[in-house]
């Protein structure tokens, strides 16, 4: 899977998705998020508006789950 940038394409609305953004330090930083109405929301049921989004800078669908 490749990343996507948030420039780019956006996610359809409700979909999981793993993300990636500038860090502190020019460290980077990853979490599943969902994105909905303008906003980034994590699975912790934190909100981070759309003018956060400079913060975000990728995204890529989950991968699908592992499978025994």
């Amino acid at each position: 899977m490749k990343w996507i940038s948030v420039f780019d394409e956006l996610p359809s609305d409700t979909d999981d998705v793993l993300v990636i953004g500038d860090g502190w330090d020019d460290m980077n930083w990853w979490r599943i998020y969902f994105y909905e109405a303008d906003n980034w929301n994590t699975i912790d049921g934190d909100v981070v508006g759309a003018k956060s989004q400079k913060r975000i800078t990728h995204w890529m669908p989950l991968p699908e789950p592992h499978k025994e």
